[in-house]
C-alpha cells in the first residue's frame, strides 16, 4: 500500500513570482494537513535566497508529483530529475499562461503529465483549448505577516500618499506595462508633492532598452521613485503594507499576485479590469480600469504577433487614481472589502480544502496507477426545495468538516 501524500517541486527558494506561488501552495498543503515533501528546483536566472522553506528532500516518496514549473521549463526539469522521478506517479503540472492562445512550441510538455493545474479560470480557458488532459483551476493562497520594517527604513517619506506598483522585468515589461502607470500618475497629479509613485522592479539589467524607456519616462519627476533591485520578502511585504494604494495597468495576468497581496493588507487597488485578477477583484472591492482588446503588433518573447491583450484606458486610470487620493476614507472602505474577500477566498485553509478534495478525487480515480486506497465516502443529503443556495450551503458545510470525497444524494 502506497502512503498518502504529495511531492511538491518548484522554485521554492526563488525570489520571484513562481517561487512565491509554489510557497503559497505549500502553505495550503500545510493548512489542509496533507503530507508532503519539497523538491527544490534551482534552474532559473532569479536570486534564490528565500528561506521560508528549507526542509528540502532529494526523494519523492509519495504517489502524486505536483511539478510547479511553467510549460517552457518542463523539459529542463525532467532532464534534471531523471525518468525515475516521474515513473509510476500521478504527475500534475502547475502552469501559468497569460494570453488566450497557448504556444504551439510548448505542446510537448503535456506528454509528461496526467493533468494540469493553473492559477485562474482565465488561464484554464486558454490551456484547455489545446490540452489533451484535464486542466483544473487551483488558485494559490495569500497569507502575509504584519511587517516590522518601518517606512523610514525603506526610504519612504512619512507624509506622502504613496501609490505602488511592483514587477519583474523577466515577467515581460510590455505585459506588466509600467509606462502606463507612469503616464496615468503624471496625468492625475503632475508634480504634486503630496503624492509619490513608487515603482519597485527587479532584473532590469537584463533588459537595458526597457530600463532606459522607464527611466526616460520618469525623468525630472521628483514625485516618482524607482526601486530597482531584488528585495528580501520582508521588505516587499513592508512596501505593500506601507503604501496607500496599489496600481497595475497590466495588459494581461495569469493571476495577479501583487494585486492580491495589496488587497490582503487592505489597500485600495486600481487595476486593468481584464484577465485573471477578476478572480478576486470586482467593482465592489477594487477599482477596475476600462480597456480595449488589441492585437500584438509583433512577437514579444513567447507572445505572438496577432495575439490579443488589453490596452488600459490611461484617462480612466488617472481619474481613478485622483479619486482615491481625494476620497481617502471612501477608498479605504473599498480596500477593507477587498481584504475581507481575499481572506475568505484565498486563505490557506480555503485553498487547502480545495486541493485536498481534488487530490482525493484523483487518488481513487487513478488507483490502478498509483495504488492508493480511496478515502472513505461521506454521504450527505441536500435539500432542494428552495433553490441552489441551499445546495451551496450544504456542500460548503460538508466540505468544511471533511476533506473526504462526497456522495451527493438529492
Amino acid at each position: 500500500m502506497t502512503m498518502w501524500g504529495i511531492n511538491i517541486a518548484g522554485h521554492v527558494s526563488g525570489e520571484f513570482g513562481l517561487g512565491e506561488a509554489v510557497r503559497a501552495n505549500i502553505r495550503s498543503l500545510e493548512a489542509a494537513g496533507i503530507p508532503f515533501v519539497i523538491n527544490n528546483f534551482t534552474r532559473s536566472p532569479h536570486r534564490k535566497q528565500d528561506t521560508t522553506y528549507e526542509n528540502f528532500s532529494q526523494s519523492n516518496p509519495y504517489p502524486i508529483n505536483l511539478i510547479q514549473v511553467n510549460a517552457d521549463q518542463v523539459q529542463a526539469f525532467a532532464r534534471g530529475v531523471g525518468k525515475s522521478y516521474l515513473d509510476g506517479k500521478y504527475n500534475i503540472g502547475f502552469w501559468a499562461w497569460e494570453l488566450p492562445e497557448f504556444p504551439d512550441e510548448w505542446m510537448a510538455a503535456f506528454d509528461l503529465f496526467d493533468e494540469i493545474w493553473t492559477y485562474s479560470g482565465y488561464c484554464q480557458d486558454a490551456i484547455s483549448r489545446v490540452s489533451p488532459i484535464p486542466v483544473i483551476k487551483v488558485m494559490p493562497s495569500v497569507c502575509l505577516p504584519t511587517p516590522t520594517i518601518s517606512k523610514s527604513a525603506l526610504g519612504l517619506p512619512p507624509d506622502k500618499f504613496i501609490f505602488l506598483f511592483t514587477f519583474d522585468f523577466f515577467s515581460i515589461f510590455e505585459r506588466k506595462n509600467p509606462l502606463a502607470v507612469i503616464d496615468a500618475f503624471k496625468q492625475a497629479f503632475g508634480e504634486d508633492e503630496r503624492v509619490l509613485l513608487v515603482l519597485k522592479c527587479s532584473n532590469s539589467g537584463r533588459f537595458p532598452a526597457q530600463r532606459q524607456a522607464m527611466q526616460a519616462a520618469v525623468a525630472d519627476s521628483d514625485n516618482i521613485l524607482i526601486i530597482d533591485k531584488v528585495l528580501a520578502r520582508e521588505e516587499v511585504n513592508a512596501l505593500l503594507y506601507h503604501c496607500n494604494a496599489y496600481v497595475s495597468l497590466h495588459r494581461s495576468e495569469g493571476f495577479g499576485l501583487g494585486m492580491a497581496e495589496a488587497m490582503f493588507y487592505g489597500k485600495p487597488v486600481i487595476a486593468t479590469g481584464y484577465s485573471a485578477n477578476l478572480e478576486f477583484m470586482n467593482v465592489a472591492n477594487s477599482f477596475l480600469v476600462k480597456y480595449d482588446l488589441v492585437p500584438l503588433e509583433q512577437d514579444i518573447r513567447p507572445y505572438k504577433k496577432g495575439n490579443l491583450w488589453a490596452e488600459p484606458d490611461i484617462n480612466h486610470a488617472a481619474e481613478l487614481m485622483a479619486w482615491v487620493f481625494q476620497n481617502q476614507e471612501a477608498a479605504a472602505q473599498v480596500g477593507a472589502r477587498g481584504q475581507r474577500d481575499i481572506n475568505l477566498l484565498l486563505s490557506p485553509e480555503a485553498r487547502g480544502k480545495h486541493i485536498a478534495t481534488r487530490l482525493s478525487v484523483r487518488s481513487w480515480a487513478s488507483a490502478e496507477k498509483i495504488q492508493v486506497s480511496p478515502p472513505p465516502l461521506v454521504s450527505i443529503c441536500i435539500p432542494t426545495y428552495n433553490g441552489a443556495e441551499f445546495v451551496g450551503e450544504a456542500l460548503e458545510s460538508a466540505l468544511a468538516q471533511t476533506y473526504r470525497p462526497l456522495e451527493i444524494i438529492v
